[in-house]
């Protein structure tokens, strides 16, 4: 999305009212999220979600990160019918 056509965007101070970079590809994405941080990118760039994945698969292969586990599965229940033995 471009600036101009963003609602948070003020014409008369050529500038964004939330102060976030709209980098115009994806080397500038990059530049702008190591000096930065990702937050300074504005959330409608197209470029931003696609950064945040690549850094979330960045961390997932450091070893000794912590990892997403999966809750455990519950046991099946035993029917009623069933005397227990």
């Amino acid at each position: 999305m471009l600036c101009k056509d963003c609602a948070r965007y003020d014409a008369e101070a050529d500038r964004c009212l939330d102060d976030k970079l709209n980098p115009a590809d994806w080397g500038g994405a990059i530049t702008v999220a190591n000096v930065m941080g990702v937050r300074a990118i504005c959330s409608f760039n197209d470029f931003r979600e696609r950064l945040v994945r690549s850094r979330i698969d960045a961390l997932s292969r450091v070893p000794g990160a912590p990892r997403a586990t999966r809750p455990t599965r519950r046991q099946p229940q035993r029917e009623p019918w069933v005397l227990p033995e």
